[in-house]
């Protein structure tokens, strides 16, 4: 019985070290699924925050030709097309097509999307090895940051090749080399192609992208006058018990703003920005049925946290009007340069409202350049756009401030006179209608009718 024991024994302390070299294989042989996996769920979070979630959200293009394509689909349970026309109305949306060419390779089928060989069921025994996974020359996160582009506007092309041993970028008949991960910036002047192409060991990957250049319309040189209310929001919150009458005035709830908004959507309301009222102005460019405006000043945290989800779930686009000096200093009541890309990215036009909100109104040359150029730069530095409208802080302004405006190549300025007519001899200004704590939806309606 003894020797038996012994004998068990020694076949089970044989057995040990394979059973633990068996163990260690199969966690090496799991870790590039799991990997995978993470890699699957990390693609999913970066697509739903690139992806349009409305109707005026962002039209990016997603080239991988490294992860599966349900990597590339946010986990919505439904998700909107995108957009057949820009916030823009009337206006088709500059068209970004891509297409991709990966070259044949020995090893794999040449697909747009590749996946590794299956990996075999691994088995007890020591002498496995984990199947290899083939090197894929890939192509990832090429898109442009730009949905609305004009001549002269700027866009951003990022891009990251994965194990490539060379990397040209083509466009505008010029092909330089290029590193990666990497960006750069491009002012387009034309609808220009973009190609991106790269080389692997195991083979090349070519990946094609077109940024449409939207037209700028010729005035024809015809007076136009027309009625258009243009709305003019400050704080879209509740007012801290302390504070000020002006403070109180200028505040409007969220539920309120939200009324309002559901009020315009019923009564066929549809917005429009700056650019397609001076279009229209300037050139007759068609206009809904029933447009609107919605401008807000200042640039408030609260545009960010109130304003701008409330715009997206209705369909409707804002103008935001920022006062860039509180951003620069961080300060925590105005927005963040981060928010102010994000709102430009989701189809909201950003524009200055000087750099102080200092009056403006028989200030010298260099002080009114300052003040509205610097606003307008910092701008332009964030979002790519060029920006072409101007808010004169607290409504106060001269003919000196407009022709700054207009050497500084601005379209048109908002003010604070009440009113919706709007004409081409009165560009730089624009009348609007002001919002108040009090405005309720009643309001809201004999103040458009």
């Amino acid at each position: 019985m003894y020797s038996a024991r012994q004998t068990i024994s020694s076949r089970l302390l044989w057995l040990l070290p394979v059973a633990c070299a068996a163990l260690v294989l199969v966690g090496q042989l799991g870790s590039p699924l799991t990997h995978s996996a993470a890699d699957t769920s990390t693609a999913q979070r970066q697509s739903a925050a690139i992806l349009p979630a409305s109707p005026t959200a962002t039209v990016s293009v997603w080239i991988s030709t490294s992860l599966p394509p349900d990597a590339l689909i946010t986990p919505a349970a439904s998700l909107p097309a995108p957009p057949m026309s820009s916030p823009v109305w009337g206006t088709p949306i500059p068209v970004f097509t891509s297409t991709l060419a990966p070259s044949p390779t020995p090893t794999v089928t040449s697909t747009p999307t590749r996946n590794p060989t299956a990996t075999p069921t691994p088995t007890m025994t020591a002498t496995a090895t984990p199947t290899p996974t083939p090197r894929l020359a890939t192509i990832d996160y090429f898109l442009p940051d730009r949905w609305a582009l004009y001549p002269g506007d700027r866009v951003t092309l990022r891009w990251d090749l994965h194990d490539a041993r060379e990397a040209y970028l083509l466009h505008d008949g010029k092909e330089e080399g290029i590193v990666a991960p990497g960006s750069a910036v491009f002012t387009l002047t034309q609808t220009t192609a973009f190609t991106l192409s790269a080389r692997t060991e195991d083979g090349a990957v070519t990946a094609h992208v077109t940024v449409r250049v939207l037209p700028v319309p010729t005035p024809d040189g015809v007076a136009r006058t027309i009625d258009v209310p243009i709305l003019m929001y400050h704080y879209i919150s509740a007012p801290p018990p302390d504070a000020d009458r002006y403070r109180r005035d200028l505040s409007l709830a969220p539920e309120d703003f939200e009324a309002h908004l559901a009020w315009l959507r019923s009564q066929g309301y549809q917005s429009i920005t700056l650019h397609t009222l001076v279009f229209h102005l300037l050139a007759g460019w068609p206009l809904p049925e029933k447009p609107i405006v919605l401008t807000f000043d200042d640039g408030y945290r609260d545009h960010y946290t109130n304003a701008f989800p409330l715009l997206q779930k209705y369909g409707y686009v804002g103008t935001f009007f920022l006062v860039t000096r509180p951003i620069d200093d961080g300060d925590p009541n105005y927005l963040t340069w981060e928010m102010v890309t994000e709102m430009h990215r989701a189809g909201m036009s950003m524009q200055p409202h000087g750099y102080r909100h200092f009056d403006l109104k028989g200030k010298p040359i260099d002080f009114l350049i300052y003040e509205i150029v610097g606003a307008k730069e910092a701008i332009e530095a964030r979002t790519g756009e060029i920006a072409r409208f101007f808010c004169y802080p607290s409504g106060s302004y001269d003919r000196q401030t407009i022709r700054v405006l207009e050497s500084a190549g601005f379209w048109a300025a908002v003010t604070t006179v009440p009113g919706r007519h709007q004409g081409t001899d009165r560009l730089f200004e624009l009348e609007r209608l002001r919002v108040r704590n009090t405005t309720s939806v009643e309001d809201l309606a004999r103040l458009l009718n």
